[in-house]
């Protein structure tokens, strides 16, 4: 039976798009016939590897092994200079888990999306998957370092995506992004639904929500296309529906941050991105 270790600097449980996407993932490879652990930092408040709520919380129908992993740095405890402190964190988390916290196999297989796993992990001669979701300078400067490697393999969403590095390993594949077929019935055109799910801020600045509300009410195509925005937080939320007195109204929120609902509604829409 194959090996999955999927590590991320994700947290869960957590109502993120990506975190969504990490559980989908894994749950598919456990439904495969893989053993699949996943092992994450316990960052947050809220963070935790309770089977049950994980379960509860994203509907899981494999059997994955989570791993929640001590996090004793300064990221999600002081709320000052996020960003700067996310970096440091993210950086120091990695480093001491794969070279202290983590029995490496030659037998097994890694995944994960964060650029200084991939590093470590690289670097260990070990087989690693290193998904590549957006470009970042310091993702640029890992893939300069670890492009010498024969042992790991890049996926990009897009071919403009792997254009923008600048030196990348051989061993790429493109594959764009993709949905949960069990999760649709038949999809019509005339009932076409679009969900944008994920946190509406990131590092305190608004995710630009605000280009899809006048998108969606200003274009005469998109009319008769409701848009359902689930996230939060509660104060961005009722920022966002503010402009909704001034939109149309095939615009609809649905507030994570006080609902406990919200992801069973994913399942029932046509469609989602």
């Amino acid at each position: 039976m194959k090996t999955l270790n999927y590590i991320t600097y994700q947290t869960f449980p957590a109502s993120t798009a990506n975190s969504l996407q990490t559980i989908s993932h894994l749950n598919h490879f456990s439904l495969k016939g893989w053993t699949v652990r996943l092992f994450f930092p316990l960052r947050e408040m809220g963070s935790t590897d309770n089977v049950e709520e994980l379960n509860s919380f994203y509907q899981i129908d494999g059997n994955i092994e989570v791993n929640g992993i001590k996090h004793p740095y300064p990221f999600g405890k002081i709320k000052i200079l996020e960003k700067f402190m996310y970096s440091i964190s993210h950086y120091l988390w990695c480093r001491n888990f794969i070279k202290n916290g983590l029995n490496l196999s030659s037998q097994e297989y890694y995944m994960t999306r964060s650029d200084w796993i991939a590093y470590y992990l690289a670097k260990s001669g070990n087989n690693v998957v290193f998904e590549i979701h957006n470009y970042s300078r310091t993702r640029n400067y890992v893939l300069r370092k670890i492009s010498k490697f024969e042992n790991i393999k890049l996926i990009f969403l897009t071919e403009e995506l792997r254009n923008s590095f600048s030196d990348i390993p051989s061993r790429y594949e493109i594959i764009p992004s993709g949905v949960d077929e069990s999760l649709f019935q038949e999809v019509s055109n005339k009932d076409l639904d679009v969900v944008f799910v994920g946190n509406l801020k990131r590092f305190g600045q608004s995710r630009n929500i605000d280009f899809l509300i006048r998108v969606f009410s200003e274009n005469n195509e998109l009319q008769n296309i409701k848009l359902t925005v689930v996230g939060g937080p509660s104060e961005e939320v009722k920022r966002l529906k503010k402009l909704l007195n001034k939109s149309g109204t095939n615009i609809d929120f649905w507030d994570l941050s006080t609902e406990k609902k919200q992801l069973l509604m994913c399942r029932e829409q046509k469609w989602a991105f």
